[in-house]
């Protein structure tokens, strides 16, 4: 709390007479333009993400319910499935 006491008493707020200037202003419009094209890649990224997620949900809930049919289906109703269940699963 202290520190923060003596930063605001140092350094006033806004911006420095070194950053008034022409090629200042330029320097700072162009990490500002640097910072959005990160955010751009980065929303990207995260947007091919979540549909790389979503598809795979669709697949893996595919197959589950593939699998449910499978167990519904009743192959495993002979009387040799049936004296040993427990070897089986």
């Amino acid at each position: 709390m202290y520190l923060s006491f003596v930063f605001h008493q140092v350094l006033p707020m806004g911006f420095d007479t070194e950053l008034q200037g022409r090629t200042s202003h330029e320097a700072l419009l162009s990490l500002q333009d640097a910072e959005i094209r990160l955010l751009e890649t980065m929303r990207k990224c995260l947007v091919q993400r979540v549909k790389s997620d979503r598809e795979y949900a669709m697949g893996l809930n595919t197959m589950v319910s593939m699998a449910h049919k499978v167990d519904n289906m009743g192959e495993f109703t002979t009387p040799v499935f049936q004296v040993r269940p427990g070897l089986i699963f």
